[in-house]
Parts: C-alpha cells; sequence; structure tokens
C-alpha cells in the first residue's frame, strides 16, 4: 500500500497579494512530498480550518490579522496558541511588518516560533531561502529580529521585559484605566502605580503623565 504523503502549509494573512507571493516563492522550495496550500485572509476562516483540520506541517502568520473576539484572537500569537495546542508538531513561522522590540519578544518568548521574519529584512531570494531552512528544520530569524531580540537579552537592566511592566504598559496602551488593569493582572493598583513610576525614570520623565511614558516608548519602537 502506498501512502500519498503530502507536506500542508497553512498561510494566513489578510492581504491576498502577499499570500500569492508567499506561494509563488514556495514553489521554488523542495519538499520531500508533494506540498499543499490552504490560504485564509482573516482570523475566523484561520480559527475554522485549525478547529476542523488540525494537519499543517507549517503555518506562516501575520501577527496583525484581523481581530476575532469571539474566539480571544486578537493578533496571530494568539492564532500560534492555538495551533501550538492542535499541531504541536507543526512548525509556526511569523511574517510581519512590525519591527517594535515588544512585540517581537512577545512572538519569541510566548510562542517561540521555527522563524520570526520582518517583511522588509529579506529579498525575494532570501525569503526563498529562510522557508527553505525552516522546512528543513532549522529555526530563522530575520536580521532586524536579531537585533531587537539582542537588545533584551545582553541588557539585564532593561525593565521593559519584566512581564508584568510589559503587560501593563500594553493595557495602558490599550486604553485600560489602573483599576481595569489591576483586575485583569491581580497585582494591586499601587503595585502598578510604583511600576510605572520605574519606567518612567528609566525614560527620564520623571512627573510625567502616562501618556507622555507611551509616547516615549513608541518613538523607541517598544511598543
Amino acid at each position: 500500500m502506498i501512502l500519498n504523503l503530502k507536506y500542508n502549509i497553512l498561510i494566513i494573512d489578510d492581504h491576498p497579494l502577499i499570500i500569492e507571493g508567499y506561494k509563488l516563492l514556495l514553489d521554488y522550495c523542495e519538499f520531500d512530498f508533494e506540498k499543499s496550500v490552504i490560504t485564509v485572509n482573516n482570523s475566523k476562516e484561520a480559527f475554522d480550518i485549525l478547529d476542523n483540520n488540525p494537519l499543517f506541517n507549517l503555518v506562516l502568520i501575520d501577527y496583525s490579522i484581523q481581530i476575532y473576539k469571539e474566539k480571544n484572537i486578537y493578533s496571530g500569537i494568539d492564532l500560534a496558541k492555538i495551533v501550538l495546542n492542535k499541531i504541536p508538531y507543526a512548525k509556526i513561522v511569523f511574517i510581519t511588518s512590525s519591527i517594535e522590540t515588544f512585540i517581537l519578544f512577545e512572538i519569541k518568548s510566548k510562542i517561540n516560533p521555527q522563524g520570526i521574519i520582518i517583511k522588509s529584512d529579506l529579498s525575494s531570494d532570501e525569503l526563498i531561502s529562510a522557508f527553505q531552512l525552516i522546512i528543513n528544520g532549522n529555526q530563522f530569524f530575520s536580521k532586524n529580529v536579531l537585533t531587537q531580540l539582542n537588545k533584551i537579552y545582553y541588557d539585564n537592566k532593561n525593565i521593559f521585559f519584566d512581564y508584568k511592566n510589559r503587560e501593563i504598559i500594553k493595557l495602558l496602551s490599550m486604553g485600560l484605566s489602573n483599576k481595569s488593569i489591576s483586575y485583569k493582572l491581580g497585582i494591586s493598583i499601587s503595585s502598578i502605580e510604583k511600576r510605572k513610576r520605574k519606567i518612567k525614570e528609566y525614560l527620564n520623565l520623571n512627573n510625567s503623565t502616562d501618556h507622555d511614558m507611551l509616547v516615549k516608548i513608541k518613538e523607541l519602537k517598544l511598543l
């Protein structure tokens, strides 16, 4: 009996032209088995596919995918968690336009994917080579991803990457109040204020507002 083995790929991106570009580049890669590609344009379609057909070897995910509140999907990270739960053997690759250190750190720490690629980092030929490395079982991070992550791992004094500090900043940027953040993170309001003061001191923004702090963090591409 001959098994009809396939290398199944799922591409999740809300830009149809980008999806077609990835499909074209994947045609230049070498696979041990016949390649099968499924594409989806939004989080709902992605959730439905993963819920009903969790048999993918490679999943390409855009971080800034459309929100699907009904299933608590607010970014590509939430979709990647579903992939990890349903298909633990699958290779996950994030391809994103974001170069914000916070986002890249969140992807690396929460998912540890097979690849993180910033779209502007690679030419078409380089992206083909990156895909091939990942298909062959290697991990690949593009140039600016490595640069941003190295800022974190080699600066132990960088208080931004304490987990609760990151969550506080992220929730503040979403417009949540201290009371709401306290409830969500399970820490006191006084603890939140203390952490914010330390962040402001680090940024040389003593006696400034939360808005000033968020503006500065965005200028530094940390959010």
